[in-house]
């Protein structure tokens, strides 16, 4: 009798540590359904403000800021009507290139309270993470890399580059403008010729550059 009711006390244990685990899953299912729920919401947003930041609207009676844009916006309204001749320059498909990236700079800004990344690994996790990576081909040596990577981009906030170096060529440039708190509330990007020189327009350095006010 007492080995029965040994028995029946371990299957009600049992049934107890069983009954435990499965509600511990279901907690930590409804807080990753949660997570998940919360993920795609913001990806919305970030969708939402992507294509309203590379869609030019204009209304009448719009604002100052409204009719001086950034270097960044000035830049992409020539970039985005190229001369039939140079449409496939190496030149132009730089600077199309740098447009791209400034506008993943800036929708990096607007997810990260007005900041920039001060680390190019902290951009490239973005891009990838929200799927705003393109291919570049590099006009010169035909390298073909994500546009936001290592390989494309050159980091010279705090360790700069010589110019003409060959292994250069075709190369973009970051450098984020720091402040006391060595937080980027800034940027600058430039280009590497295909004598890895710094890509130039009207005989001045060909930048493109955004600051917080």
């Amino acid at each position: 009798m007492s080995l029965v009711l040994a028995l029946c006390f371990l299957l009600v244990i049992a049934s107890l540590i069983l009954a435990l685990n499965a509600m511990t899953r279901l907690e930590t299912l409804r807080q990753e359904n949660s997570r998940m729920l919360s993920e795609i919401q913001q990806l919305r947003q970030d969708y939402t403000q992507l294509q309203e930041q590379l869609t030019p609207s204009k209304t009448p009676g719009s604002s100052k800021d409204d009719e001086r844009p950034s270097e960044v916006r000035a830049a992409a309204i020539a970039a985005s009507e190229p001369a039939p001749s140079e449409a496939r320059q190496p030149e132009q498909i730089l600077k199309q290139a740098l447009t791209q990236v400034a506008h993943v700079l800036n929708t990096y800004q607007k997810a990260h309270q007005g900041l920039f990344p001060a680390a190019l690994d902290s951009l490239i996790h973005f891009a990838n993470r929200r799927n705003l990576q393109q291919d570049f081909e590099n006009p010169y040596t035909g390298a073909r890399n994500p546009l936001i990577s290592e390989d494309v981009l050159l980091n010279i906030t705090h360790e700069p580059v010589d110019e003409g170096l060959s292994e250069f060529a075709g190369r973009l440039l970051y450098q984020a403008q720091l402040n006391p708190a060595r937080e980027a509330t800034g940027y600058m990007l430039a280009a590497f010729d295909g004598q890895g020189r710094l890509l130039q327009q009207n005989q001045q350095v060909y930048t493109l550059s955004e600051a917080n006010a």
